[in-house]
């Protein structure tokens, strides 16, 4: 059981999405909020609800700048992936190399959704942002794939909602 100690720091987290934006300029509006909440019988740190918000969960009974970094970089990219039309985010998938059998119904690790949160962490990501490796062991590190970045760089994705 993990005491709620309010470890999550707000200057923390501006630091991580300002660390973010200098290599990915986020044009979009956002809402950060931490909630002093622990998702039943999970590690779950943060999520992405729908296109502007990111919830992050402050229960562990440390801080840690690593994490928030970390969970901050994935739940952008999350953000990021959400305003991607349908055709680039085939086209990422195609790019990517990801397997045409996984979708965002497959295992955690082989969504989709989650890998390119993943991708976009360790490629626009700051430096604590990039100390765990890809959660997906299966799929080549982001930076091994030439012109990824570029691409997801170079995506056109919805500034408003539909």
């Amino acid at each position: 059981m993990y005491q709620i100690t309010n470890q999550i720091k707000v200057e923390e987290v501006d630091n991580a999405i300002k660390r973010v934006n200098r290599r990915y300029p986020i044009d979009f509006d956002f809402t950060v909020h931490i909630m002093n909440f622990q998702v039943a019988y999970t590690m779950v740190l943060g999520i992405a609800q729908d296109i502007n918000n990111i919830i992050l969960f402050d229960f562990l009974p440390y801080s840690s700048d690593v994490l928030v970094n970390d969970v901050v970089a994935h739940e952008l990219g999350h953000l990021v992936y959400n305003r991607l039309s349908d055709a680039d985010k085939d086209i990422y998938k195609l790019y990517r190399g990801i397997s045409t059998s996984w979708d965002d119904n497959s295992e955690y690790k082989n969504r989709p959704s989650e890998i390119f949160a993943e991708d976009f962490r360790l490629l626009f990501g700051g430096s604590l942002a990039k100390t765990f490796e890809h959660s997906n062991k299966e799929v080549k590190s982001p930076k091994e794939i030439k012109g990824l970045r570029d691409l997801i760089l170079n995506f056109e994705y919805k500034k408003s909602p539909n």
